[in-house]
């Protein structure tokens, strides 16, 4: 059981509220990683620099991780 919270960031700030969804998947062992996809609309958003920063944690053992994806947004 993984929750992941996405939070899209312009200039330091928030853009939007973050977003939060929980993977849950049965299997009988760990495993080193975990690759996932989720649509994030970025409708109604300004043009310009933006992050996205996901967060990862692992509900059993507490393990956290967190990476950043740089992205612009053109008019």
């Amino acid at each position: 059981m993984v929750k992941v919270t996405v939070r899209l960031m312009k200039e330091g700030k928030a853009a939007i509220r973050p977003i939060d969804y929980m993977i849950s998947e049965s299997l009988s062992e760990p495993v080193p990683h975990l690759t996932f996809a989720k649509f994030i609309s970025l409708a109604g958003l300004q043009a310009g620099k933006y992050a996205a920063v996901i967060e990862s944690r692992d509900m059993i053992t507490g393990k956290h991780v967190t990476q950043q994806a740089s992205f612009v947004i053109r008019q």
